[in-house]
């Protein structure tokens, strides 16, 4: 992927991620912190699976370079 097609992919995760907050805080009070600790929160729950998923990958792929150098 070239870097324009990279800077489109954030901009639209960018959009969803604000769009999904508004639709959060629409029956909330309107103001600035509640928006953030809500971002905050989407973020933070988004984040735990990402970690986890690089956490498997990290040592899937260290197994296998081990069985690699023993072979």
């Amino acid at each position: 992927m070239s870097r324009r097609d990279w800077w489109i992919a954030v901009i639209i995760i960018a959009v969803g991620l604000h769009f999904l907050c508004m639709s959060g805080i629409v029956s909330a009070v309107h103001n600035v912190p509640s928006y953030f600790h809500l971002l905050f929160n989407i973020c933070l729950w988004m984040a735990k699976p990402l970690l986890g998923g690089v956490i498997i990958y990290m040592i899937i792929s260290f197994i296998s370079k081990r069985k690699e150098s023993e072979a």
